[in-house]
């Protein structure tokens, strides 16, 4: 609704749909490396979970080794949704610096807290809060393709020359090829939308 067209991002989540000749490292991190962001759906037992850390730790090293960065402007690319009451000292390293969307209601600082209903004001209100903070950073992404234009040479002194624009998330490999397709404004899949993983 905020970007204004119909099914312009694309969710990533392990669905199950694995069958057993499927190496589902691969998969997953190929998930992780065709996603622009990253949503961590916080609780004690996620937290406990090495497979999860594993999976966090594989997408901050990929963001880190792309143009854009883990941090674009002011925001992080992996965005923490707290399903329980965690205390701040057990969150981990990588969650530190910013505090996250609170899915939960807790009477004291000390209990875990319930989890809160799709039907919840305080749901909604925490539900368009994510949606803001995923649009704004989608435009950060955006606008860090388009300040990465390369600038062509005009005809008549390069006549191969054609613009081209560099990717905001990977740093180009090969020598920039004729071309007058613009990179998709975030990472994705092939299909030229915004990758989430879930």
């Amino acid at each position: 609704q905020m970007h204004g067209k119909a099914c312009h991002l694309i969710i990533w989540f392990d669905d199950r749909h694995l069958d057993g000749s499927m190496l589902f490292n691969d998969r997953i991190k190929k998930g992780l490396d065709d996603s622009a962001l990253m949503l961590c759906f916080s609780s004690p037992a996620y937290f406990k979970s090495d497979y999860c850390t594993k999976e966090r730790r594989w997408f901050l090293e990929k963001a880190a080794k792309e143009s854009s960065g883990v941090q674009v402007d002011d925001r992080h690319r992996m965005i923490n949704l707290f399903l329980n009451q965690i205390p701040r000292a057990k969150w981990p390293e990588d969650y530190q610096g910013r505090t996250g969307f609170p899915f939960f209601e807790a009477e004291t600082k000390q209990e875990l807290g319930l989890r809160l209903l799709p039907d919840d004001r305080e749901f909604i209100r925490q539900i368009n809060a994510l949606a803001g903070a995923i649009y704004s950073m989608l435009e950060s992404l955006q606008g860090s393709a388009t300040a990465s234009t390369i600038t062509a040479s005009t005809p008549e002194e390069t006549p191969a020359a054609a613009p081209v624009m560099e990717s905001p998330v990977e740093e180009p490999t090969t020598t920039p090829t004729e071309s007058t397709t613009p990179s998709p404004p975030a990472q994705d899949d092939g299909s030229g939308k915004p990758v989430i993983f879930m």
